[in-house]
C-alpha cells in the first residue's frame, strides 16, 4: 500500500511537471507569435526593409529579443510597435 501511494505521488508529480513544461512552452511560443505579428507589416519608410527578430530563452522569465534593422529609425518604430498592447 505504501509503495502504491509513493508511485501515485511520483506519477502525479511527473504529470504536473510535464503539464507545466507544456504550458510554459505554449506561453513562450505565444509571446514570439504575438511579437512577430506586431511587426509583420512594418517596413522602413526609407529603405522598405523589415526588422529581423531573434528570440533567446526557454521561459517567459528569461526570454530576450535581439532585433536588427537597416537603420535606427526602423529600430525605433519596431520598439514602439512591440510596446503597444496586443489586440
Amino acid at each position: 500500500m505504501l509503495c502504491e501511494q509513493k508511485n501515485n505521488f511520483l506519477l502525479k508529480w511527473f504529470l504536473r511537471r510535464d503539464v507545466q513544461r507544456h504550458v510554459q512552452d505554449f506561453a513562450v511560443e505565444d509571446f514570439k507569435d504575438r511579437t512577430a505579428r506586431k511587426l509583420r507589416d512594418l517596413r522602413c519608410p526609407d529603405h522598405r526593409q523589415s526588422p529581423r527578430l531573434r528570440f533567446h530563452g526557454a521561459s517567459l522569465r528569461d526570454i530576450s529579443i535581439q532585433m536588427s534593422a537597416c537603420c535606427d529609425k526602423l529600430i525605433a518604430l519596431a520598439n514602439q510597435k512591440i510596446a503597444e498592447p496586443s489586440n
